[in-house]
């Protein structure tokens, strides 16, 4: 990477409110840069990006299968929080459904029915075999009961 661009991005990140950490690896060149990169982060949303990465693993692995159906209960929706909030009764969603819905549009109750099929200790051992050993989940979303 030019290093032009190198001190002007970090200058921008330097200049933002708040606490940032930023990574980038160029995977073909090897290039990396850097800001705070090594200091833990409460993950919000960003969680979201690994457990979608073990869902897939575990679905190319033959482990599960995306065609999963999984009821969503009315004590499952998340006020405000995406689309499944918005349907009426218990709707049945496949797993492709629920990451698409997680991903896409950041569907708060879509990504607690899975980690509720999935367990957070299969993440979380998932997450180090994959190499994000700091990495944890800890909580559902938006669980204000949890710790």
């Amino acid at each position: 990477m030019e290093q032009v661009l190198e001190d002007k991005i970090l200058e921008l990140l330097k200049k933002q409110t708040g606490h940032a950490g930023f990574y980038y690896k160029n995977l073909v060149t090897g290039d990396t840069l850097g800001y705070h990169e090594n200091e833990q982060f409460l993950a919000a949303s960003v969680i979201k990006l690994p457990i979608f990465m073990c869902i897939s693993k575990w679905a190319y692995e033959g482990k599960v299968s995306m065609a999963e159906k999984l009821k969503v209960s009315e004590g499952d929706k998340m006020p405000i929080c995406g689309a499944l909030t918005l349907f009426t009764g218990e709707p049945e969603a496949d797993i492709k459904t629920l990451c698409n819905l997680m991903i896409s549009l950041s569907d708060n109750t879509a990504t607690n029915m899975l980690i509720k099929r999935f367990t957070m200790e299969a993440f979380c051992e998932e997450f180090k075999n994959i190499g994000l050993e700091n990495t944890r989940l800890e909580r559902l979303l938006f669980d204000a009961d949890a710790g």
